[in-house]
């Protein structure tokens, strides 16, 4: 019972972050108290705007250039980038016509309507609550035109399904005069992770490639969501390990040296003898899936330091692997799974190996452990260069 009340408090809690991530600047009303409200503004126009988004590993970068025009009278207006004092965007930066704005945080509240159907599976209308504002001065004299320039970082937000989402509300956007003339939207991908599947990603539930991405609108009324969803390639990271030869000046041993596709690099264990009882253990890519239960089908394995043939013999190899595969998860209803344990049996050869299952496991977490060896001609070290997860990706 206390896992499906967790699984319902994370559902709202990724709700929310989606819609509170980031949204056109809004003009706003001071309020007696030092309060502020949203409020239409029929002089000036929010005529252009450029959005550019750059995924990075763990977050991604935001830069909106912003051109306004006053048709009014000369005026000061106040505007507010939306925010909730929950969530807080990273690095926030305005500028205008070059110049860096303070901004002051300010209670404020705007209540809308949010429909999507890109949130969840199932179509859902919220009520959305925004209840902070960073707020600057801007002056404009009659006919003028002025340029801002926000910038900040944000949060990925991860869902059940194994993916990553980021949103962009231009709702902000409708209490200034008139359409929005133009937008461009631009994704930049080059400093994203090879994990991301950029080129099975989704905009506004339309599956679309995010590898060059860029869509434009013309005379736009800003009532639109903005929504995008990459899958992660499904796999498993190195987690612990129970020993680690030293490095020398030349190498290092590391464990992570078996997921880095580089058969001239190895796991090396650290002990004293050979290495029987050794182990390294992975678990989901967690930072995206938190712990998202994978299928996996089989494993591939490229037995000993096979970085030449010379040093292939001289180190230890592993003849026999006992793999334990065991599931615990947050969105995992089920009480006590044993582990799933296997043996494999390990040729003596620098060459791939593959160990398919018989029936797909279903696995969080899986443990190596080294039962027996293959002696080297020089060294008692037993090296593994490489392992690889075949995980059902849909």
């Amino acid at each position: 019972m206390k896992k499906c009340i967790k699984v319902k408090m994370i559902s709202l809690l990724l709700l929310f972050n989606i819609i509170s991530s980031f949204a056109d600047d809004a003009p706003m009303a001071l309020l007696p108290g030092g309060n502020v409200q949203p409020i239409n503004n029929n002089d000036i126009q929010l005529s252009s705007e450029r959005i550019d988004i750059t995924l990075f590993s763990n977050y991604y970068a935001v830069e909106v250039n912003y051109q306004f025009v006053n048709h009014g009278k000369e005026q000061t207006v106040i505007m507010g980038f939306p925010s909730s004092k929950e969530i807080k965007v990273i690095d926030l930066k305005i500028e205008l016509n070059g110049a860096r704005l303070q901004t002051q945080t300010k209670s404020g509240r705007w209540e809308f309507d949010v429909n999507s159907d890109y949130l969840h599976a199932d179509p859902i209308s919220i009520m959305e609550v925004l209840n902070s504002f960073e707020c600057f001065e801007v002056s404009f004299k009659d006919g003028e035109t002025k340029y801002i320039k926000d910038s900040f970082k944000q949060n990925y937000v991860s869902g059940r399904d194994g993916s990553i989402s980021f949103f962009y509300v231009l709702t902000t956007g409708s209490l200034w005069k008139d359409k929005i003339n133009s937008i461009e939207l631009y994704v930049h991908t080059e400093n994203a992770p090879s994990e991301f599947n950029l080129a099975k990603a989704s905009f506004n539930g339309e599956t679309r490639s995010l590898e060059e991405f860029v869509q434009t609108y013309k005379d736009i009324e800003p009532k639109n969501d903005l929504f995008f969803t990459a899958k992660i390639y499904r796999d498993f990271d190195v987690a612990t390990v129970s020993s680690v030869l030293k490095p020398d000046s030349k190498n290092n041993y590391n464990a992570g040296n078996v997921k880095d596709n580089n058969k001239s690099t190895a796991w090396v264990e650290g002990v004293d003898e050979y290495g029987i009882g050794e182990k390294i253990k992975f678990t989901t890519n967690i930072s995206y899936n938190y712990g998202m239960i994978l299928e996996l089908d089989s494993i591939g394995i490229i037995n000993g330091y096979a970085k030449s043939i010379t040093v292939f013999n001289a180190n230890s190899r592993v003849k026999k692997l006992i793999i334990r595969a065991s599931k615990e998860s947050a969105f995992d209803f089920e009480e006590g799974d044993k582990p799933l344990i296997f043996t494999f049996t390990l040729k003596d050869t620098p060459e791939i190996q593959y160990f398919k299952f018989k029936t797909p496991i279903s696995a969080t977490e899986i443990e190596l452990e080294i039962a027996d060896i293959y002696k080297g001609s020089k060294y008692k070290d037993t090296a593994i260069s490489e392992i690889m997860f075949f995980v059902n990706q849909d």
